[in-house]
């Protein structure tokens, strides 16, 4: 990762750092579904729309959420490891990071086949990730809140967080297949999915390799993004 392995991490704030946006996404999604249901006035309209994942006001709170662990991590992970940004790899995409990335789209679409064969080997055909079981599109503006935190929000932030601060912590200790498994291990755990959790892990390997790679987290992100972006347009499309 152009000298990125050879230079020190400080392990232990890292890891403080990833607990820490963590927990501030939770309580902020908390805060903001709490002030949104008490001023919806807790009928059965209100009671609907935070069983369905496409709903204004659950993708509001899950935008609210990435947007406050992210401001998080781009506030204090540079000062923590003492380098600017675009040290960390957020930084203009250049052509071996572009090359870098297709491979990385090339590595997920690949698992996705693998993982459309189990699920039919499986008799899952009909699985949908967790959370999204109930999906369904109310107007525009859920659909735009979707696609934006599906395709920018996430991938932007997970990939801050796992790969950026995780994984490079982790690569720090351990050698680089060790740390790519353990942060795609707990990339998969987080997404609390049983059926899903080979490629979702899948998904955070790769992503992991890529951003050892090139050392741009965008590569990542891009990546993150794709891999994302297809089940999404026809979780909306299905859901309209």
């Amino acid at each position: 990762m152009q000298g990125i392995a050879e230079q020190p991490i400080p392990f232990f704030r890292s890891l403080g750092l990833a607990v820490t946006a963590t927990v501030a996404a939770f309580v902020a999604a908390l805060v903001a579904g709490i002030g949104w249901f008490a001023a919806s006035g807790r009928g059965p309209a209100a009671t609907a729309a935070l069983k369905n994942p496409g709903s204004d006001p659950l993708q509001t709170i899950a935008l609210v959420a990435y947007v406050v662990m992210a401001a998080l991590l781009l506030w204090r992970w540079p000062r923590i490891m003492r380098r600017t940004l675009a040290e960390l790899g957020l930084r203009a995409l250049r052509p071996r990071d572009w090359a870098t990335a297709g491979i990385g789209i090339a590595a997920v679409f690949g698992l996705r086949l693998l993982t459309a064969l189990a699920l039919s080997l499986t008799h899952n055909t009909h699985h949908v990730q967790t959370g999204f079981e109930h999906f369904r599109v109310t107007d525009a503006y859920g659909a735009t809140a979707t696609a934006v935190t599906a395709v920018i929000a996430a991938p932007f932030t997970e990939e801050l967080l796992f790969r950026g601060v995780i994984f490079r912590a982790l690569w720090s200790r351990l050698p680089i297949l060790a740390a790519a498994l353990i942060s795609a291990l707990l990339f998969g755990l987080i997404h609390d999915d049983g059926v899903l959790f080979p490629a979702i892990a899948g998904l955070g390997f790769v992503n992991a390799l890529v951003y050892a790679r090139c050392g741009n987290l965008y590569a990542a992100m891009i990546v993150h993004a794709a891999n994302n972006a297809l089940p999404i347009a026809l979780l909306i499309a299905y859901g309209a």
